[in-house]
């Protein structure tokens, strides 16, 4: 698959036996692009039965991981696990982003939504894998993770990735059996 200039947060990256290995201090882009995300207010690590390091946002204390611009994406896959039905998730333009209200998915620039591999924009406060989908370029001019307009995130976001293309529901289907282990989903 054919990553967009975005962030890539891998798994295996960071995949450890528990108190091996410490949590990153940025958000480093493995994809071949570099778009490193910087923190602002770092959010904190928390690493799962599984292995994998997750960020752990607070909204009270304005953490946020800015990457920037990183030109345009048809995908957006992601997983959350948000304190609240109600909650800002990431920003592509400045002020424009993903939310959650009121248990469904708010994703104005984007097309389609998935969780867990379904046609639906609803969720719940469990972990979840989430995919938005466009037919068409979303600019992605001011990407940050945490932050939506002026509302931060509570809750935990991990594996994030952009893609330059609309994955198929066959292949969101894919990333996520592939990936839900980790999460005890």
């Amino acid at each position: 698959m054919s990553l967009a200039k975005g962030i890539v947060f891998e798994a295996k990256r960071y995949w450890s036996p528990v108190g091996k290995a410490a949590p990153p201090d940025s958000l480093p882009d493995v994809s071949r692009f570099g778009n490193d995300g910087t923190f602002t207010t770092a959010p904190d690590w928390v690493q799962l039965s599984s292995g994998l390091w997750v960020m752990d946002f607070v909204a009270a204390s304005n953490e946020l991981v800015t990457v920037g611009d990183i030109g345009t994406a048809r995908t957006l896959v992601f997983w959350l696990k948000p304190d609240s039905t109600t909650e800002s998730i990431l920003e592509e333009l400045a002020a424009t982003g993903i939310t959650c209200s009121s248990s469904s998915m708010v994703y104005g620039s984007w097309d389609n939504c998935f969780v867990n591999g379904v046609d639906t924009n609803t969720m719940t406060t469990a972990w979840q894998h989430v995919a938005v989908t466009s037919t068409t370029d979303v600019t992605m001019s001011a990407f940050r993770l945490g932050l939506v307009d002026t509302t931060y995130l509570d809750g935990m976001l991990s594996l994030v990735r952009a893609f330059l293309y609309e994955l198929s529901q066959d292949a969101i289907n894919k990333i996520y059996a592939a990936e839900r282990a980790y999460f005890g989903v």
